[in-house]
């Protein structure tokens, strides 16, 4: 499996690159795949319901870290925070909508 899409299924956050269908035709995205993980207790990533424009998936997952840093407990990591979270909440943090 080529190291970048193996990368992208055994992390925490991933993307995969994605043709999206527009208006005007086909543009460069992303899928956003979560709740993977590496080493002991491997499991691939899981797609969410959410697909951007590459020249917005930054400020999606900019939208995403702030919701984590702001609901997050002391000392939990983005693996312990993400895992139990709905993916309707994770979703709705990528599309800039209130949780």
């Amino acid at each position: 499996m080529p190291e970048l899409v193996r990368a992208a299924l055994d992390r925490d956050i991933g993307l995969q690159g994605i043709q999206l269908k527009t208006a005007t035709g086909l543009e460069e995205g992303y899928d956003v795949l979560h709740r993977g993980r590496a080493r002991q207790q491997s499991r691939l990533a899981r797609r969410l319901g959410f697909k951007a424009k590459a020249t917005d998936v930054g400020d999606a997952l900019e939208r995403l870290l702030a919701g984590y840093e702001s609901a997050r407990t002391d000392g939990e990591s983005l693996r312990e925070w993400n895992q139990p979270t709905a993916d309707t909440e994770l979703e709705a943090l990528l599309a800039g909508a209130a949780a």
